[in-house]
């Protein structure tokens, strides 16, 4: 399973990561859901959203010894980092954390067989990076647009309140905002 020096090619890790998926994807559920609060009440098919393609797209790029190229990468951004930054409570820092304790596992897992040849690591590793990369960016947007669309909803209810008038109070109690009523 290993190369003369007695290291995994990137074939090799592929076709370790095929075959030790389920368990990969185990010990990341598991990691996820005991350091990342906004997770722990997250059913599975949303906690694994993309994931299981992100990872076969991971391990044939490895199997090939290529990088991911940018239209895995994007594909798999656009689908998990709009799907986390439409979950209540969950911060880029915490979207950030899943993918290194996704990388953890991999390599937890990899490492158990034998260790990586460097070329196979810096894919590997050069894989992770860019959709982390896309996924942060593409999380950024989806947030930012919930944001607008929330101060949007917020300024159409100031704006619509005529029989009540809207205050809003800074620390001290001085009115900063209020409505036309």
């Amino acid at each position: 399973m290993t190369n003369s020096h007695g290291l995994l090619s990137s074939e090799e890790a592929a076709n370790h990561l095929k075959r030790q998926s389920a368990l990969i994807f185990q010990r990341w559920e598991a990691a996820v859901r005991s350091q990342i609060p906004a997770a722990q009440n997250q059913t599975r098919p949303v906690l694994y959203n993309s994931l299981p393609k992100f990872i076969d797209q991971l391990i044939e790029a490895l199997s090939q010894g290529r990088e991911l190229d940018d239209s895995a990468a994007a594909e798999f951004a656009r689908e998990h980092g709009e799907q986390r930054a439409h979950l209540s409570r969950y911060s880029l820092d915490q979207f950030i954390q899943e993918f290194n304790l996704l990388r953890r596992a991999i390599c937890d897992e990899l490492e158990s067989a034998s260790p990586l040849d460097p070329r196979a690591g810096a894919l590997l590793h050069a894989g992770i990076d860019r959709a982390i990369q896309k996924a942060t960016s593409r999380y950024v947007n989806a947030a930012n647009a919930l944001l607008r669309e929330s101060e949007e909803r917020f300024r159409l209810l100031l704006e619509g309140a005529q029989d009540y008038s809207i205050l809003e109070l800074d620390s001290q109690g001085h009115v900063i905002l209020w409505s036309e009523a």
